[in-house]
């Protein structure tokens, strides 16, 4: 009993020592500073204050603007990069270069800067901190609700050539970006809607191929959030990409608070005034002193049967018709066009549903084109690390 004693009271002071030994190697916390940055953000164009603005650092702080567009953000070394963000203000990434007061101006979103997001195929990402040839187009459907979306991008981006191929409703454009690489094979960029290669086979395959059909006409302009010109992509999607790429992103919303938006257009196109022609007898009298010219004798040409004016010959009533075609094939059209969208949602999900009809007769008959489009987008944020997204649309186009 005495061993055992003397051996627990030895397995005690070994322990307690052991646990000194800890309680020594333990480290000692030390307070960090808390480093903090103010400022004013400002409206470039009216140089008013930015109010509700969000400035955040990544993983670390945020802060929003008051009224007077102050704000006091807490950063973890004078060297870090501050994100802007602000409903009507393009997004803006600033590094602090040691500034511990950043006072900014922000410009409208649809001014184009270096600082500007552009969506690529990986995400949306600064145009400044990407080595690719890109450029993004902020699109404002409702100020050409009856555009198509590649009809839009004429004379907007440099680099891309848009040639309309007719004044026909619908028709749509051509699309060549750096120019013509053949005179056979394909020089139409390739086309992404919300991250699915568009398939666009009908959209005319070369230079001397005529065009059938102009499959974005499809897609509502109202719905489209922007378009990105990226004029290299074959590093992403091969030889598809030879051409470059259109990228459309549709519209997503990241606002939870409920969004109603309803437009409704009309319009009316008058026919062109009918050109001066002559009938059917003026022309005969014409077409006769033609043919003298040509040395045929007045024989010969009552033979003609054009120039027959017996009601009871053969082929009378064929040369013999007054009809204005001009009257026929022109006419004056009513061009109607409804869309509804309501975007929401929640920290769980954020929601964009749209609907629209289009109707357009156009001023030459059998050239009307009529649309119905339907589109759901969505965002579920089921942890923090699992996203989820759903694109889904329906469209009919009847030309």
């Amino acid at each position: 009993m005495r061993k055992i004693l003397v051996v627990v009271l030895m397995l005690v002071a070994v322990a307690g020592r052991a646990q000194d030994t800890k309680l020594q190697l333990l480290p000692v916390a030390v307070k960090k500073e808390v480093l903090t940055i103010s400022g004013t953000l400002t409206d470039a164009a009216s140089h008013k204050p930015a109010a509700g603005v969000r400035l955040q650092v990544s993983q670390f702080s945020a802060a929003i603007t008051d009224a007077d567009g102050k704000y006091t953000l807490k950063v973890p070394s004078y060297d870090a990069v501050v994100l802007i963000s602000g409903e009507g203000y393009g997004n803006r990434q600033e590094a602090l270069k040691g500034r511990k007061v950043l006072n900014l101006q922000l410009l409208d979103e649809s001014a184009t800067t270096s600082t500007n997001q552009v969506t690529l195929p990986t995400g949306s990402v600064f145009r400044i901190n990407t080595p690719a040839s890109v450029q993004q187009l902020e699109v404002n459907g409702w100020s050409q609700p009856d555009e198509m979306p590649d009809a839009l991008l004429q004379g907007r981006v440099a680099g891309l050539q848009v040639i309309r191929r007719s004044g026909m409703y619908g028709a749509g454009a051509s699309l060549f970006l750096r120019g013509y690489n053949s005179l056979y094979a394909t020089n139409k960029p390739l086309i992404v809607v919300d991250g699915m290669i568009y398939d666009d086979n009908e959209y005319g395959n070369s230079l001397v191929a005529n065009t059938i059909v102009n499959p974005l006409s499809l897609i509502d302009a109202k719905d489209i959030d922007n378009i990105s010109i990226l004029k290299d992509a074959s590093s992403i999607y091969g030889t598809k990409g030879a051409n470059g790429a259109i990228i459309i992103t549709t519209a997503h919303t990241t606002d939870p608070a409920t969004k109603i938006s309803f437009g409704s257009y009309s319009g009316f196109s008058e026919a062109p005034e009918s050109l001066p022609v002559m009938d059917a007898h003026q022309y005969r009298s014409y077409l006769n002193d033609v043919l003298k010219s040509r040395g045929l004798t007045s024989t010969q040409i009552d033979a003609m049967p054009f120039m027959n004016d017996n009601p009871a010959g053969a082929g009378y009533y064929t040369y013999h018709y007054n009809t204005d075609w001009q009257r026929k094939v022109l006419q004056n059209s009513y061009t109607s066009n409804y869309y509804l969208k309501v975007t929401g949602g929640d920290n769980i999900a954020t929601y964009g549903l749209s609907m629209g009809y289009m109707k357009n007769p156009g001023v030459l008959k059998a050239t009307d084109l009529s649309r119905y489009n339907t589109r759901f987008n969505a965002e579920f944020n089921f942890s923090k690390k699992f996203t989820g997204f759903a694109n889904l649309s329906f469209a009919y186009n009847e030309q």
